[in-house]
């Protein structure tokens, strides 16, 4: 994405508005210039690209549109209102502050108000928000929560002082991983024996997810000393029948056996402490807490088709073609023994089910069950932690969106080994989890971590 990139927008007066873009402007900054430049209010608007709404709150770099891109400007359904933004300030010794703020405060209104002992102009602060970084007092004081996006809801900011050299330089990228000695390969059989020798299905599942733990966890900084060592590997029960195993047993503290593995297991874990906040080794976590992967942005010839490329792409459309064309019919008969076959087999490799339920303000609670507990006991789990327990509400998957049924099994809904399953309710409010988990997140690497782990 080049730095001169630009769309056009179709208005309603059937005219053709230029906007040049950067990769940090927001879809609300596009549609409030062609609204400023045609006479038309921009809260009664949305952008559509291809028949498809986007985003007010997302960046240009997020969104998907190659340069030139052709946008229509579209009548919204509802008036688009502002509203109070609840802001959630991570500082770097990892308190975290909040307050309340209008769309029209700039980041340095919030710096001022949450922490005023940061506000020191010489200090170089540096305000991160979904990847992108404010630096600067100037910048700061230009910078409004409705120009990122922010017109209601809530939101998480991190400070941190850092000089553009030093921000630059430390590029959130870490160095390879050292090579294991002897002795630690030696060490390393040894937490095996304790833990316990999984199948090897399993097995290879658990190395997946830690390699994408591993990428997660690239942009931490591996120099700091981890704030806890409280996570280790849970045991798996030797128990060959599924249905026989306590339920109460996944509620067992991840730390059981922290004094029987070797120090090596912690090392790397970055981003603080993981916080369990009660059974089933509960967690909550915001996925926008993730530190940002730098990245050089590609140029726009890098996404055209070659010759090669068409032809490769008509060559897979044939082999799908035959393939479905080839394929034999079968029985309902048929089709219900493949699937007991496939809930067999999920049994027998899987003890521990991972679930993360999204709420609409993008907080994540987490857990751990087992295949054969229903969606009525994740109910309950969830309502646990509702600041208000009493109200309605369904747990649902997507897409396309599918209501889970109470009575449902997680095995039988396909939410084994791990699954995300949305939170949705009728009336929509401005929290939903109690307010005193606000100040006990935990990072979404240590979070990943931890999903692992339980398995």
């Amino acid at each position: 994405m080049s730095g001169s990139m630009a769309v056009v927008v179709l208005t309603p007066n059937g005219r053709r508005q230029t906007v040049k873009v950067t990769p940090n402007t927001t879809i609300l900054q596009v549609l409030e210039e062609v609204c400023k430049k045609q006479g038309f209010l921009p809260e009664e608007y949305d952008i559509k690209h291809h028949n498809h709404v986007l985003d007010s709150t997302s960046l240009i770099r997020f969104s998907g549109l190659p340069n030139n891109a052709l946008l229509e400007m579209a009548k919204t359904r509802k008036t688009r209102e502002e509203s109070d933004v609840l802001l959630l300030l991570q500082l770097e010794s990892g308190e975290r502050l909040t307050g309340t703020f209008t769309p029209a405060d700039t980041l340095w209104d919030v710096v001022k108000k949450l922490c005023p002992q940061e506000a020191d102009p010489d200090s170089n602060p540096v305000v991160v928000f979904t990847q992108r970084e404010i630096y600067g007092v100037d910048s700061l004081m230009e910078t409004t929560l409705r120009s990122l996006g922010l017109l209601g809801g809530r939101a998480l900011l991190r400070l941190l002082h850092r000089t553009v050299e030093e921000l630059h330089h430390q590029a959130n990228i870490s160095g390879p991983l050292p090579k294991h000695t002897a002795v630690e390969e030696a060490s390393h059989k040894e937490t095996k024996s304790i833990c316990g020798t999984p199948t090897e299905s399993h097995e290879s599942h658990v190395f997946s997810v830690t390699d994408k733990i591993s990428h997660e966890s690239a942009p931490g900084n591996r120099t700091e000393e981890p704030e806890s060592r409280e996570m280790t590997p849970v045991t798996e029960h030797n128990s060959n029948s599924v249905e026989s195993m306590d339920v109460e047993n996944s509620d067992t503290s991840l730390s059981s056996v922290a004094s029987a593995l070797p120090e090596r297991t912690t090392e790397h874990i970055p981003d603080g402490p993981i916080r369990l906040l009660g059974e089933r080794n509960a967690i909550v976590f915001s996925p926008s807490m993730a530190q940002a992967v730098s990245y050089e942005d590609l140029p726009d010839d890098f996404f055209d088709h070659t010759v090669e490329d068409v032809r490769s792409l008509y060559r897979d459309l044939r082999r799908q073609r035959a393939e479905l064309e080839d394929n034999p019919f079968t029985t309902k008969a048929m089709r219900d023994l493949n699937e007991a076959k496939r809930i067999l087999n999920h049994l027998h490799q899987y003890r521990r089910v991972v679930l993360r339920i999204q709420f609409p303000d993008q907080i994540v609670l987490q857990g751990t069950f087992t295949p054969l507990e229903t969606i009525s006991t994740v109910a309950e789990f969830v309502r646990g932690y509702l600041e208000e327990p009493s109200m309605p509400f369904h747990l649902y998957t997507t897409p396309p969106k599918t209501v889970l049924p109470p009575q449902a099994r997680l095995v039988d809904v396909n939410c084994v080994p791990c699954a995300l399953i949305h939170f949705g309710c009728e009336k929509p409010r401005y929290t939903y989890l109690r307010k005193d988990l606000l100040l006990q997140f935990t990072s979404p690497t240590a979070a990943a971590i931890a999903a692992s782990q339980s398995r």
